[in-house]
């Protein structure tokens, strides 16, 4: 149970610092954060060593030109056929290649 309240402060913690985009360029992520909803990256997010981000079924994350999900610690993203995690361009008339992905 403390698991489950632990989650809920983080995530409301990032909507209170911005509900779509809460990581600034050339800064990580705190050592464990989980991603419950949309989110919205307009600069490149390093998921440091030693840190994860949980990104849960059904979340959307849309990337702005040029940024990249660079992993360095553990991304875990497992979404379901009913509930697929989807990265994407923010602009649903980009072109391919129009974010630079993720970075393993």
């Amino acid at each position: 149970m403390n698991d489950l309240f632990a989650t809920m402060r983080v995530a409301l913690l990032l909507v209170a610092v911005n509900p779509l985009c809460w990581a600034q360029e050339g800064e990580g992520i705190p050592p464990n954060v989980r991603w419950v909803c949309d989110q919205r990256l307009e600069q490149t997010l390093t998921i440091p060593a030693g840190s994860t981000l949980h990104v849960e079924p059904g979340v959307a994350v849309r990337c702005g030109a040029g940024v990249s999900v660079v992993v360095e610690g553990t991304l875990i993203a497992r979404g379901t056929a009913q509930e697929p995690i989807v990265f994407s361009a923010s602009d649903p008339m980009a072109k391919a290649g129009a974010w630079e992905g993720l970075v393993i």
